[in-house]
């Protein structure tokens, strides 16, 4: 059983180092939207540029985190003797004692905590841009509609409009 228990506190310190680049990467991710929020209140194309870029150059760093906790926990899942769905922080903490258990259920929270903040500011970040999706077509509707749009539906059943002379043509 000790064997058992000293793998499971090895696991647990290498999952440990895993939860706290996670959560790095929130908080960095928690400041992006920060930042894209305020570069597109101010309008700095640059800036979003900067932001795109900085995105992209991160995800596969951020890959290599998310395969290196995949990998743990199906080891964790074949030392516990479980699926590797059902093995979770909750059930590590179960099969921890001491001082490491703690240490893993306040990873556990402060990951619960994060994960709450970035959900609130994703989604005040998804309602900016679609309040400036919807202010933008309104303008362009007043710009250059004039009334005389046409609606148009898609596959999806979408409505979309197109002006009859087409004096702009803009690429999503």
């Amino acid at each position: 059983m000790s064997t058992v228990q000293d793998r499971l506190n090895e696991l647990a310190g290498e999952l440990l180092s895993v939860l706290d680049d996670d959560i790095r990467h929130i908080k960095q991710t928690l400041e992006r939207l920060d930042a894209l929020r305020a570069a597109v209140i101010k309008r700095d194309e640059d800036r979003l540029k900067a932001l795109l870029d900085e995105v992209a150059n991160k995800q596969a760093e951020y890959e290599l985190i998310e395969q290196s906790r995949a990998a743990i926990r199906k080891q964790m899942a074949d030392v516990i003797g479980c699926g590797v769905g059902e093995m979770n922080l909750s059930k590590l903490c179960g099969c921890l004692r001491g001082e490491r258990r703690d240490m893993v259920a306040q990873a556990q929270q402060e990951l619960q905590q994060v994960c709450k903040k970035l959900r609130k500011e994703h989604r005040a970040t998804t309602i900016l841009l679609k309040e400036c999706s919807r202010l933008n077509n309104v303008l362009l509707r007043g710009m250059l509609g004039n009334g005389k749009e046409t609606v148009t539906y898609n596959s999806r059943g979408d409505a979309s409009w197109d002006l009859k002379k087409q004096m702009v043509s803009i690429r999503l």
